[in-house]
């Protein structure tokens, strides 16, 4: 989907929950695997000065009803399916991310709410999303994060990590969780950037050839399992395979060299 298709798309859904009662201030929840609904949805919500409360998609129903029950969500924003089922006797308004009728997919994609988005002002200090989060003892709690702690998070990514126009990330952790929202969501999205979605972590292997992701974020274990898994494919390979990659290996990282000093290998992105 180009840049202005998901721009467009935000300022719809936003419109759409303005004219559906939500306000700044006002919680919304989130209940999906990672996808575009997602990213658009979020922006959308902080759009208009409300609020998003994104729930693990992996919880089962009972932490879910906690979180958006502990929020005070006004509407719930939900993958059809098994997670919508997770919501059976929350007396909570939902729609729908994909489907038949009314779903946030046909909202973004309907000219009818073009032109009709009120501004609203929304400063750094304006609370932008309660993420919860396991704690040692109890239920999750809620940790509040204003639009400046996100912005100060992606501009301390920016300066760690060098995103340009041109990369695809692969996102592959759960978007409800801060590192993932963060690196595998807003980073692309501020830099301008690509974003892919894995099916799961499950399909990584299968994902990235298809993908060819030029950025991949993590935590360290997945990376971990990820290299052990290739070095023994390697090891039971013939030698010549070592070789390649080990070349293969060192190209890269001279490309990536290059890249963060403005320039590229001849015939790289």
């Amino acid at each position: 989907m180009a840049r202005s298709q998901v721009r467009q798309s935000v300022l719809r859904i936003a419109a759409w929950l303005q004219g559906h009662g939500i306000r700044p201030g006002d919680r919304v929840g989130i209940l999906s695997h990672n996808k575009a609904e997602w990213l658009m949805a979020d922006f959308a919500i902080l759009a208009i000065g409300s609020v998003t409360v994104p729930a693990y998609f992996t919880d089962p129903p009972e932490a879910v009803a906690h979180v958006f029950r502990d929020a005070g969500v006004s509407l719930i924003l939900v993958e059809p399916g098994e997670q919508q089922q997770k919501l059976a006797g929350l007396d909570m308004p939902t729609l729908p991310l994909t489907g038949e009728g009314e779903t946030l997919a046909a909202i973004a994609a309907d000219a009818a709410w073009d032109g009709r988005l009120e501004a609203v002002e929304v400063s750094r200090d304006d609370l932008a999303t309660l993420i919860y989060t396991s704690g040692t003892t109890g239920l999750p709690k809620g940790v509040m994060l204003t639009h400046g702690n996100i912005l100060s998070d992606v501009a301390a990514c920016i300066e760690a990590v060098s995103v340009w126009p041109d990369d695809v990330l692969l996102s592959f952790l759960p978007v409800s969780h801060a590192f993932e929202r963060t690196v595998g969501h807003f980073l692309p999205m501020a830099a301008g950037g690509e974003i892919a979605y894995a099916e799961s972590v499950n399909t990584l292997m299968r994902d990235i050839p298809e993908v060819r992701p030029t950025v991949m974020i993590s935590v360290p274990r997945l990376y971990e399992k990820i290299y052990a898994g290739v070095q023994e494919k390697l090891h039971q390979g013939p030698a010549f395979k070592r070789f390649l990659f080990t070349q293969a290996q060192r190209l890269g990282a001279e490309q990536r060299r290059l890249r963060q000093q403005g320039r590229a290998l001849r015939g790289g992105r």
